[in-house]
């Protein structure tokens, strides 16, 4: 009777053990998952602040050569002008 005692000790002792190394494994693994989602979102924080800037320098050069075809086109109908006169 006492053989089955310290088997079924035994037993419950290394099933705790596996579970106690499971509950820390699943931890480790929440962790690790926890890192990545925040570098995931910097990440995304990066390519948003990079998507805006690319826009803007965009915008900015659309300004500019609407400004520079606005002169030529001036300076065109002043040549026009011109020549006809």
């Amino acid at each position: 009777m006492q053989d089955k005692k310290n088997k079924a000790k035994e037993i419950i002792l290394s099933l705790t053990n596996e579970k106690n190394f499971l509950i820390e494994k699943k931890n480790e693994f929440q962790k690790e998952n926890e890192r990545l989602l925040m570098e995931i979102h910097q990440n995304n924080l990066e390519e948003i602040k990079k998507t805006k800037k690319n826009q803007e320098e965009n915008y900015q050069k659309i300004q500019e050569i609407t400004n520079i075809n606005q002169k030529l086109q001036e300076e065109i109908q002043l040549l026009q002008k011109n020549i006809l006169f």
